[in-house]
Formats: C-alpha cells, sequence, structure tokens
C-alpha cells in the first residue's frame, strides 16, 4: 500500500492507524510508523488523534510508542480542547492516567473549551469511586433486589485490593491462583473490577490534588486534603520527596509549622532523604528570588527555622555529590552574598556622599560673609 492509501480515512475521520491505536494493535502501530511517521498527525473528525485514541482506549502500549514519536499540542489535544489526560478519565482508564500524569505533570493543569481539568471531569464521575457504587452497607435497600445487594457488598469488602501506591508508581499484586479461580466467575469478576477501578481513581484524585496543591502552593487546599485524606502526608513525589520537602524548598512556613504540628510521625518525615540524597535541610538551602539584601536574610533566618527542627545528626549528613547543607546554602548564597554586599557598598557610598555635601554646605555657610564677599554694606558711617 502506499502512504497515500495509509491516509484514506472512513466515515468517522479513523485511518488505519487510528484503528490500530484504538484496538492495541502493537505490532500494526510499529510496522504503520515505519512506513510513514506523520501519519500520527492525522486527526479524525472531531480532532483526535492516534494518540487520543490509544488514552481514550486505555492501551498503555501503544500509548507509550506513540507519545515517543511525539507529544506536543497537536497529537495530545483534540478539538474541543480536552487533552489526553481528560480522555484517560472520561473513559475511565485510571491506570494510563496515573501513568500520564507520572511522566507528563505539566499536562494536570490543562484546561478544555469549558474550562475543565482532569481533576474536575474526575470530580463528576461519581459511580468510578465506592460512595458513587451500590457496594456499600449503608446503601442496603437501594437496589430492588437486598439480597443480591448485601451478598455483593460482603464480597466486596473481601476482595483484597489489586493495586497500591508505592511513591508515584502503582504496584500491581500478585494473586495466588485460589485467588484467580475464585474470581474467574463472570459475576464476581464485575465486582473485582468496580473495586480495582475505584481503587486506581481514588489514587488518581490524590494525585491530581497534591499536584495542584503542592506545586502551586496553595496552602488552604493542602490543608482540606489533608483533613479529608490524612494519609496522602506518606506519599513521594517522582524525586522521592515528601511535602515537607516540598514546603521546605518554597520557604512555606505556614504549611511547614502546620505540617508538623498536624503530623503524628514528623520525626521520620524531617529524616527522609531523596533520591539525590538531600535532606530536609538541604531544600531550605535554596535561593530565594526576592532583592538581594532581603533574599540573604530571609534565606539565613529560614535555614535557621528548618535546622532548629531536625535532629542535629542530619545536620552534617551529606547528600550523593558529597555536600552538607550548610556548604550547600554557602555555594547556593555565593553570588546573593557578594550582590548584598555591593547593595550595602553602594549604599554606604551614597550615606557617604550626602554626608559629604553636607558637611560641605554646613562649612561654606558658617564661614561665608552674609550676603556675599562683594557685598555692599547696608549702613554707611560718616
Amino acid at each position: 500500500m502506499s502512504i497515500k492509501d495509509l491516509e484514506i480515512r472512513n466515515n468517522s475521520g479513523y485511518t488505519p492507524l487510528h484503528e490500530a491505536a484504538r484496538f492495541g494493535k502493537k505490532n500494526v502501530v510499529e510496522m504503520l510508523l515505519r512506513i510513514e511517521k506523520n501519519l500520527i498527525f492525522v486527526k479524525n473528525n472531531i480532532g483526535e488523534t492516534p494518540l487520543y485514541v490509544a488514552a481514550a482506549s486505555g492501551e498503555k502500549d501503544v500509548f507509550v510508542i506513540l507519545a515517543n514519536c511525539d507529544f506536543s499540542e497537536v497529537t495530545m489535544r483534540r478539538n474541543d480542547g480536552k487533552t489526553v489526560l481528560h480522555a484517560t478519565v472520561l473513559h475511565d482508564c485510571y491506570d494510563l492516567a496515573i501513568d500520564i500524569v507520572n511522566l507528563y505533570p505539566e499536562i494536570v493543569n490543562e484546561r478544555d473549551d469549558e474550562d475543565m481539568t482532569a481533576l474536575n471531569v474526575l470530580a463528576t464521575e461519581q459511580i468510578s469511586f465506592k460512595s458513587g457504587s451500590d457496594y456499600l452497607f449503608e446503601e442496603i435497600g437501594k437496589t430492588p433486589s437486598v439480597p443480591v445487594q448485601m451478598i455483593e457488598t460482603i464480597i466486596y469488602s473481601c476482595i483484597p485490593p489489586l493495586y497500591t501506591q508505592a511513591s508515584t508508581k502503582i504496584v500491581c499484586r500478585e494473586r495466588s491462583l485460589f485467588t484467580k479461580f475464585l474470581l474467574g466467575c463472570s459475576w464476581l469478576q464485575v465486582i473485582d473490577e468496580a473495586k480495582q477501578n475505584h481503587i486506581l481513581a481514588l489514587i488518581l484524585a490524590k494525585m491530581l490534588l497534591e499536584n495542584y496543591a503542592s506545586k502551586l502552593k496553595i496552602n488552604e487546599l493542602v490543608v482540606e486534603i489533608l483533613q479529608i485524606y490524612p494519609e496522602a502526608v506518606e506519599t513521594l513525589d517522582e524525586q522521592e520527596r515528601n511535602i515537607l520537602h516540598i514546603a521546605a524548598e518554597h520557604k512555606n512556613r505556614f504549611l511547614f509549622d502546620y505540617l508538623l504540628k498536624e503530623v503524628s510521625h514528623k520525626e521520620r518525615m524531617l529524616a527522609d532523604i531523596d533520591e539525590q540524597g538531600n535532606t530536609i535541610l538541604h531544600y531550605a538551602a535554596n535561593v530565594w528570588c526576592v532583592l538581594s539584601v532581603f533574599m540573604m536574610m530571609w534565606g539565613i533566618l529560614w535555614f535557621k527555622h528548618v535546622k532548629n527542627r531536625v535532629h542535629p545528626r542530619l545536620w552534617n549528613v551529606k547528600n550523593y555529590e558529597g555536600v552538607t547543607a550548610e556548604e550547600l546554602f554557602e555555594r547556593n548564597h555565593l553570588h546573593v552574598q557578594k550582590e548584598a554586599e555591593d547593595a550595602i557598598r553602594n549604599l554606604v557610598n551614597s550615606a557617604l556622599m550626602l554626608a559629604t555635601l553636607l558637611c560641605t554646605v554646613n562649612f561654606a555657610a558658617i564661614f561665608t560673609v552674609p550676603g556675599g564677599f562683594h557685598q555692599k554694606p547696608a549702613y554707611q558711617f560718616s
């Protein structure tokens, strides 16, 4: 087939690459891309590229292949402004949505033409959460068959979770042969799929909320999240940082002090080290971008504030580059110190110049004859 043949679209605007992406035909996708890579930019009637279609279908392997070819505004967004992350949420593909958040965190805040983010869309998917399902003891009697609903609710509560969150990764547990045998029944499979979907939806919701709260430094939102989901404080980002690391880095005193007051295991969180071996004190050594003199002053005060709250044994801990927190502080603030010194020196020079001028004026005023040297006397004596 020619390249022109491969660009032929059906009534919905789908090319062969769209169809291969929709049904997860990985080998066909790879073959088509070898023939003509530009097929990834072809859109269907509503502006969906093969990448978007793969996301909406939850085809992770195909999505990765296409995203490696191109992940840009052209390929990841359709005509109504919805992104591939919107697509995964709308079609309940939460495991792929979690991968997208980890790989492309900048997409989390993208809005569609209705000003909806992926988090807004997820909030409307009530049935994707346990509270919106029929598997609650509080909802017994909601369906016509109460005994069946009661049995299904008990089974739901007994099914072990298949997915757990470890840092930013989702771990899928291996089930025993006996469990697989029990859940082989189609009736139980429906309940099992519903429970695992609820777990993934909740994990995704927490990740999206944490991304908004910690990265955008919205203190009120952080407080609300921790009050509703206190276990969210345990999560780590892609650099193995906990929320105290981020608060220390952004010099967010409100959030830092709030966490130390409310978290029960603050000593362990204060002692956490990221993937580069940095302690919380290392993060407190970063530079705050304001005027140099005030930057230096606030930087020192913040560093001491954090230092007084961590265990003394962490003061001299070196990261994987062999640098302690104090050494990192001195290195980061070296140019700030020079700028502050220059600013103070210029201020002193200006004050010195002003003082000199004032002294000169005063000196001249004291020793100058009133009216000037050539002024005629006001009175003449005969």
